[in-house]
């Protein structure tokens, strides 16, 4: 059977797909997914001065009523790309193992050919990044830093820092690596500790209608249940925070013998202050933890900061 799998265009997008259809052909090599690309309101608004004001479903809207429509069968995204607010008829299914769920920092070349690291960066020395979270922790770590927003897909912020427009850059270790194209040379990985991750970052989950039971039975014989489990536990903490790309949110789970420990942390702006709950349970309680989890953010002032 021919299923219809519609995905943006970048470079990025695209690898990901590969990496799906590839899984989904070793385990059902009797159907198909066949590619249908999208571009998506935020695809045509990148590079232009509305980019600054987007918001996660831009990146999603024409792939999300795709699969409304019924012009497709699912769509692939980023997890940490998903806005909260699905399409009611719709459900998020995860796909594939986690990629690693860091952060990297990429420091601009020097004479030598090798980069910058973040220590060495300068008093004063410029970072660049158009996520909240990555800001209100930059700030934690090095005070000094002067942070600016720097907007596009993988390649354009490599470009944008070989140019000179910041001392260095921090981006998802998955796209990177998915992508290849820092291959062999000296970056950074920011472990959990200084650099908490993004909501689902380095897993890949599909949309699809809720009512799609077969398809998605097949979907659920992609990815492991402890894989599934940091899913939708670490979703269900941004679903009841309301947290988007406008706040500075902070959410990672990890599985270790059938124990699932997710940890969140909220943070003003400035990243002056900072509200962090760890908590633990069976891996097949994922979404309960992550109601707890919230519930106590919100219990201890997190809506203050995350509309401050």
């Amino acid at each position: 059977m021919k299923f219809r799998l519609g995905s943006r265009g970048s470079a990025l997008a695209l690898a990901q797909v590969k990496l799906l259809q590839a899984a989904f052909h070793q385990r059902f090599p009797e159907d198909e997914l066949e590619l249908v690309v999208v571009k998506t309101t935020g695809d045509m608004k990148q590079e232009t001065p509305e980019a600054s004001v987007s918001d996660k479903r831009e990146w999603i809207h024409e792939l999300e009523e795709g699969v409304v429509s019924g012009e497709l069968d699912l769509a692939l995204h980023s997890g940490k790309d998903v806005p909260c607010d699905i399409h009611p008829l719709t459900c998020l299914q995860p796909v594939l193992e986690r990629a690693s769920p860091t952060d990297l920092f990429i420091g601009r070349k020097l004479e030598n050919g090798s980069r910058l690291s973040f220590e060495a960066l300068p008093r004063g020395g410029v970072v660049g990044t158009a996520s909240l979270r990555r800001r209100a922790q930059l700030h934690r770590l090095r005070k000094d830093l002067k942070v600016i927003e720097l907007r596009g897909n993988v390649p354009t912020r490599l470009r944008k820092l070989d140019e000179g427009q910041a001392d260095g850059l921090i981006l998802a270790a998955a796209g990177v690596e998915r992508l290849g194209v820092l291959d062999g040379e000296s970056v950074e990985r920011f472990v959990p500790a200084q650099m908490l991750p993004a909501v689902n970052q380095g897993m890949l989950c599909v949309q699809l209608l809720a009512t799609n039971i077969s398809l998605l039975d097949m979907l659920k014989k992609l990815v492991s249940e402890e894989a599934s489990a940091c899913f939708f536990a670490e979703r269900r903490v941004a679903e009841i925070l309301e947290g988007d790309c406008h706040s500075a949110v902070a959410i990672h789970a990890q599985c270790d013998s059938e124990r699932l420990r997710l940890q969140a942390e909220v943070y003003s702006q400035s990243g002056d202050e900072c509200l962090s709950v760890a908590r633990e349970s069976d891996t097949t309680d994922a979404r309960p933890l992550g109601e707890r989890v919230a519930e106590e953010l919100l219990a201890a002032g997190a809506k203050r900061l995350l509309r401050n």
